[in-house]
């Protein structure tokens, strides 16, 4: 969550120059060593510009990786479930692909210090789960899925797949990994009658 105060909106290209740098030392020197006066020296802006839109790394990596994830990702509907899943499937590893690096950093970071691991919990692990706990709802409430299935379980096995192949480098995060992992998901949901 930004913590934007009142006053003049966002200078887009200082936005842009911000988030850039920001991923960039997070790049280099790891998130750890990231504070906002480095922000505001390699974006060229005042350090009261990044204050007055962030209060801490954190807020400016969590917001960008937010947007890319929705952006890459969206809860999309069509009506058929096996379709949505598979398009989501997709979307969220190759978002997973082109942000890997960042997103190992965060992961690792967020085991070492106790003060980022709820932020990065709440702000965007959740919400991505949440994604796909709403499709899978919807899913089950047009009868696409058993009513039996555990979908705690299933939103698990997915992220829980993605993140060991994202974190122990098991095997190339690329569409046929992804077209697999979709279809072991549809074993599991879909009514036997469909299967």
């Amino acid at each position: 969550m930004t913590a934007r105060g009142p006053g003049r909106p966002r200078s887009e290209s200082a936005r842009r120059a911000i988030i850039k740098a920001t991923l960039g030392l997070v790049d280099e020197l790891g998130y750890g060593a990231v504070t906002m006066e480095g922000i505001a020296r390699r974006a060229e802006v005042s350090k009261q510009t990044v204050y007055r839109w962030w209060s801490s790394p954190m807020e400016i990596v969590l917001e960008t990786i937010n947007q890319g994830a929705e952006r890459a990702a969206p809860l999309v509907e069509t009506d058929v479930f096996e379709d949505d899943l598979r398009t989501f499937v997709r979307r969220s590893v190759d978002g997973a692909h082109n942000s890997a690096k960042l997103l190992v950093a965060l992961m690792a970071e967020a085991q070492r210090n106790p003060g980022l691991a709820p932020s990065f919990r709440h702000e965007f692990l959740e919400r991505r789960r949440a994604v796909l706990h709403e499709l899978l709802a919807r899913a089950r409430s047009r009868g696409a899925i058993d009513h039996g299935v555990d979908t705690n379980l299933v939103v698990e096995m997915f992220f829980g797949t993605l993140w060991y192949r994202l974190l122990a480098h098991s095997g190339p995060l690329d569409h046929d990994f992804a077209d697999e992992l979709a279809g072991a998901l549809l074993a599991l949901t879909l009514r036997p009658e469909r299967t």
